[in-house]
Order: structure tokens, then sequence, then C-alpha cells
């Protein structure tokens, strides 16, 4: 398993933490907010939110500092995640049906 969510809390987590989080908590709602931008690797990170959240799990992903229609166009292409809504700061999101 590889750490790939942002945020300075996530970086300082030991491995194990990290991973008995990760196998102990399912959520239903994720908010990423104010970072997307700054993720390299999106399909992975598109993917690993998908590990972590429940099927009926709702993604609310923020643009940040990057134009609406490149975060879309990063959503789409990860084939992880379904694009219920969109409005002028976030797209709303659900798992794609395996």
């Amino acid at each position: 398993m590889k750490k790939i969510l942002c945020g300075n809390e996530m970086n300082r987590m030991p491995d194990w933490a990290f991973r008995m989080m990760a196998f102990m908590f399912n959520v239903v709602v994720v908010y990423a907010l104010d970072m997307f931008h700054m993720v390299k690797d999106t399909d992975s990170f598109l993917k690993e939110l998908i590990r972590i959240t429940k099927p009926e799990g709702v993604l609310y992903l923020e643009y940040g500092h990057q134009p609406g229609e490149k975060a879309k166009e990063k959503v789409n292409r990860s084939g992880s995640w379904t694009i219920l809504e969109e409005t002028k700061r976030y797209l709303k999101c659900v798992p794609v049906n395996p």
C-alpha cells in the first residue's frame, strides 16, 4: 500500500497507522478541497479514493487552482468516478459501478 493522499497530516502519519486507518474505515463522503491541482498521479489518487469509499459514497472535488474542465477531464480519464453534478467550484461524483 502506498500513501498517495495529500495533506500535511497524511505525510506525517506512520505507515502502520495509515494501513490501519485504511483497513478500518470506509467513508461515505470524501471532500477534496483546494488540493486536486497538486496531485501528480490523479488516476492513482482517484482509485485510492474509490478503495476507501463505500459503494454508496460521494466525492466532492473542488477544482482548486485549475480550470474546471481540466479537473473534469482528469476525473473522466480515471474511469473510477461518475460525475453527477458540476458547479462553478466543484464536481460531485459517485463511484463507477463495478
